[in-house]
């Protein structure tokens, strides 16, 4: 908001009463920000899309990882061009990310930042490790998957049987689960596992199986006398 008077001189340096006030507002120019309307999810890669800005000569993105809430320049792109959209490649599977935009206007400079968009890349394949405990009849099942909120755990009796979902464990801090197995397993027998991951909506494929033998079990021993001596007994172990 502004004021304005006006003042004339003669040709003898006279100089006439000011005029009234003039008030005069200026209206600033909002200049358009970009849109980001999609993003296409990746395991290593995202793919970011938004709304072409006609008068616009260049957009600049920038990206925060995770929960830091720092933005770094990621790419510069020439409005000129006509291209709407750019994929961010060499990701980790499973981790957030935020970006925004802002547009260069000819004369005019940047203009604000547009809307933050927060996504996350999309789950890897699950690791497994499986290891006999020390409780005979128990297995111990490890798996590591970033970004994972919990996992589902499966077991079948065969390499290429019917795995049956046994349990469903949180993750420990998004980033691995641990399952001690003991529901009903038997001596020296091969039991076959594979997990997988969720977040959210997001759902990973199926690890590789890993595969447990429980062991042979104890023998316990019992001993009596008879007239003939001492007798021994113990129990049958199976598959000995």
């Amino acid at each position: 908001e502004y004021y304005y008077t006006v003042i004339t001189y003669d040709d003898y340096g006279i100089c006439s009463n000011p005029s009234s006030l003039e008030r005069i507002i200026i209206t600033p120019v909002l200049l358009e920000r970009p849109r980001i309307y999609s993003i296409v999810w990746g395991e290593t890669q995202l793919t970011i899309k938004w709304e072409m800005i006609e008068t616009a000569t260049q957009y600049q993105i920038y990206v925060a990882a995770g929960n830091s809430g720092k933005y770094e320049l990621l790419k510069t792109i020439s409005a000129i061009s006509g291209i709407t959209e750019y994929t961010h490649t060499g990701l980790l599977s499973g981790c957030a990310y935020s970006y925004k935009m802002r547009a260069l206007y000819p004369r005019m400079g940047f203009s604000d930042f547009g809307r933050i968009y927060d996504t996350r890349t999309e789950l890897g394949k699950p690791s497994i490790t499986v290891s006999r405990e020390q409780a005979l009849e128990q297995s111990h099942v490890y798996s590591f998957l970033r970004g994972a909120s919990h996992f589902e755990v499966y077991r079948s009796e065969s390499l290429d049987g019917d795995y049956q979902k046994i349990a469903d464990v949180p993750s420990v801090t998004n980033l691995y689960m641990e399952y001690e197995d003991n529901d009903n397993l038997d001596y020296d027998k091969k039991y076959y596992y594979k997990v997988k991951g969720f977040y959210k909506y997001d759902e990973s494929p199926f690890s590789d199986v890993g595969v447990v033998k429980t062991e042979l079990g104890k023998i316990n021993v019992g001993a009596e006398g008879i007239e003939e001596g001492i007798r021994f007994y113990w129990n049958v172990l199976e598959n000995c």
